[in-house]
């Protein structure tokens, strides 16, 4: 055999080797990527949330309920400026089924400690599932699931949410 052919031969054999492992290390990343270890919490259920008291919220007390659940921190500033048009909005929203919830990650001597020197009227608690598994890399971050507990919309930042366009969007969920 013609040495030529055969170097050629070996080299489109060699790439096609390549192109094959390629697409083998391709499918195993998608793989990896798309296991359950960095999947977004969908489900209220799936929420571990407790009220200042350190009374754990049953998903059974939301249970057929809007949940708008805003989370925020007590050093966070635009968490703050946003409170008081969520009171607004709760205020317009009460007879639509809506339950409004401000979670934050901190302790609950300090979110008791904040509600105590600023009253937005809201229902402060703390969420001890970690913000990150709710697909929250910012803060303020706003959540909404529906009657059956299923996430139907996220919000990333700061937002008026007593504004006629947000209210909209709110009563259509």
């Amino acid at each position: 055999m013609n040495p030529d052919l055969l170097k050629t031969y070996y080299s489109i054999t060699k790439i096609k080797i390549a192109k094959h492992w390629f697409f083998l290390s391709l499918l195993a990343g998608l793989a990896f990527s798309c296991s359950n270890e960095n999947q977004v919490e969908q489900h209220l259920s799936d929420l571990k949330l407790v009220d200042l008291n350190g009374k754990v919220i049953s998903p059974k007390e939301l249970e057929g309920k809007k949940v708008f659940l805003n989370l925020w921190a007590t050093n966070c500033r635009p968490c703050i400026q946003e409170m008081p048009s969520i009171k607004s909005a709760a205020e317009e929203l009460k007879n639509d089924n809506y339950i409004f919830l401000a979670a934050s990650e901190e302790s609950i001597d300090e979110i008791k400690k904040f509600a105590s020197s600023k009253d937005f009227g809201l229902d402060l608690i703390q969420i001890q599932t970690p913000v990150t598994k709710l697909g929250a890399s910012a803060l303020p971050h706003t959540l909404i699931f529906n009657e059956d507990g299923e996430l139907i919309y996220q919000h990333t930042g700061a937002a008026t949410w007593d504004n006629p366009e947000m209210l909209t969007k709110l009563f259509s969920l």
